[in-house]
């Protein structure tokens, strides 16, 4: 998959961004006399894909597709992902904001805006309210229902002992939803450094499941994987609830400036088509895509995808993207398999759930541009591969993974992961406990990774967060050469109901030099 590149605004843009931003949250204030209560829900980062992310929040936890979750590592958010697929027990999401930086363990988030009454229910024969609303008071209920936003406005100091000096970061993500359009916005800035990174920006009109649905700006589509960000126009058209089509027409980001370059542009057309049987539903998405620079062809590819799900045991899926190259490009030519995947989860009762999944990726070839994000060493052991896991489940104690990965490297060598997550249920209602060990062997390294959480609620308005990781790893044939040691505290305060403070403490400590201390200090307004 290729991440989605980001742009870095001029400075007549920063201000432009800046002033949106206080309008923003002055506009909420305006919207809503008294903050609406929160429901927050918070979960895992379980499981990844070639072009997803899986968590364990789903319809127990009253998650629908479309919500969309914060990840966040202690007290700072690393991107944002939203849920295409929903089971009982987990969701499977779509990456909003390059997924290198996640990692097995986050934390995901959903903040969602709670109101008593709804749409339906005040004009229902049967509502259950046993005192009468105003005309008046009705009417600005439905003004409120009709017009819905969140968000976080964060500013964030960190002090390197390295440098001895304090850099400081802003970031914004506000979502409004009115009738059927929707606005959504996410950016980060280095104060420090004058630089704003704008990771999505984009407009939504209509519903995607029903009749025309435009989306405008930075638009991702799941139906046109590996395409990437692009800056431009997606229109869908659905047919009843089976048949629809669609195509995406914009341009790409420069791969090295990341300056908006329209000399790279892209397009691409879809179609899906969807049954549900009395005991399996399934849905088949093909797509042809392509990218061109500079009036050449850069890459041109084509994207398959089988999701379905039998009975409420079996899911499955399978995907494949096939590169065309017109004429030789290195050792390829013609049609070739660029990335495919094999998966099934099969759920027996409430408490057990096993998964296998194997895929193969290769890195694609572009001819004017190249793909600049790499894989982290853990991601890719993840990504590709045969990897089965299985995971308990129990209200009691809390859920256990233990999987494992193995894949063949460029130099015919077989490169091995084997991982183990335990998470605990809230003890007395106050605290959690977490344990997570990876071991990892390929050409390059050889490690063990052991990582342990404890998770604490502190009054109402506190919660405290503490981590300790150790990370012994070698690049001979012992894994115990070297090792790093990372003890992580992080505290939490929330106060006036949409205000929150923290701060983190980090310390490093490896043989190879002194301790290195490393401070975050920050505050969020949400919305």
């Amino acid at each position: 998959m290729k991440a989605p590149h980001v742009i870095h605004a001029t400075q007549m843009e920063k201000k432009m961004i800046k002033y949106f931003s206080l309008f923003m949250i002055m506009s909420s204030s305006l919207f809503a006399e008294e903050p609406p209560e929160q429901q927050n829900l918070s979960g895992r980062i379980t499981y990844f894909t070639i072009d997803q992310v899986y968590c364990d929040l789903g319809l127990n936890q009253q998650i629908i597709i479309g919500d969309t979750l914060d990840v966040s590592r202690r007290a700072e958010i690393l991107g944002v992902i939203v849920v295409s697929h929903v089971a009982n027990k987990s969701s499977v999401c779509e990456i909003l904001t390059p997924e290198t930086q996640f990692k097995l363990g986050d934390l995901v988030t959903l903040r969602r805006a709670l109101f008593p009454i709804s749409s339906d229910s005040t004009l229902s024969d049967s509502t259950q309210l046993n005192t009468i609303i105003p005309l008046a008071d009705i009417e600005t209920l439905k003004v409120k229902q009709n017009f819905t936003q969140n968000g976080t406005a964060s500013i964030r100091s960190n002090y390197n002992q390295i440098t001895d000096e304090f850099r400081f970061y802003n970031s914004l993500q506000y979502n409004a939803k009115y009738k059927k359009y929707r606005f959504w916005v996410f950016g980060r800035s280095n104060s420090t450094s004058k630089q704003f990174t704008l990771y999505q920006a984009k407009m939504d009109l209509g519903s995607k499941s029903r009749g025309m649905f435009i989306q405008l700006g930075r638009v991702f589509s799941a139906e046109l994987s590996g395409i990437g960000a692009t800056d431009g126009i997606m229109i869908q058209w659905r047919k009843r609830k089976h048949f629809s089509l669609g195509g995406l027409v914009g341009a790409q980001p420069d791969p090295e400036s990341f300056s908006p370059d329209f000399s790279i542009k892209k397009m691409g057309f879809f179609t899906s088509y969807e049954k549900s049987l009395p005991s399996i539903r399934f849905k088949i998405t093909s797509s042809m895509v392509g990218q061109y620079a500079n009036q050449e062809v850069d890459r041109e590819f084509f994207y398959v995808k089988l999701n379905g799900k039998f009975k409420k045991q079996l899911s499955f899926r399978a995907m494949g993207i096939f590169d065309y190259y017109r004429t030789t490009l290195g050792n390829r030519s013609g049609f070739n398999p660029t990335s495919a995947q094999l998966s099934m989860q099969y759920r027996l009762g409430k408490t057990l759930s096993f998964q296998s999944r194997y895929s193969q990726r290769m890195r694609p070839l572009y001819r004017s541009t190249y793909d600049s994000v790499q894989d982290s060493i853990i991601s890719d052991e993840l990504i590709s591969g045969w990897m089965n896991s299985i995971r308990i489940s129990n209200m009691k104690f809390g859920s256990v993974q233990l999987g494992g990965n193995v894949r063949k490297q460029s130099s015919g060598d077989y490169a091995y992961l084997a991982q183990f997550n335990l998470r605990s249920i809230e003890i007395q209602s106050t605290f959690t406990l977490g344990w997570s060990a990876n071991l990892i062997q390929n050409d390059l390294i050889k490690g063990v990774q052991n990582q342990f959480q404890y998770d604490r609620t502190i009054g109402r308005f506190g919660q405290i967060y503490f981590e300790y990781e150790i990370y012994h790893y070698g690049y001979g044939l012992s894994p115990f050469d070297n090792n790093q040691q990372t003890i992580s505290m992080t505290y939490n305060h929330k106060i006036f109901n949409s205000i929150y403070l923290y701060g983190t403490v980090d310390t490093v400590i490896d043989d190879l030099g002194d301790p290195l201390i490393h401070l975050f200090l920050g505050t969020s307004y949400r919305f």
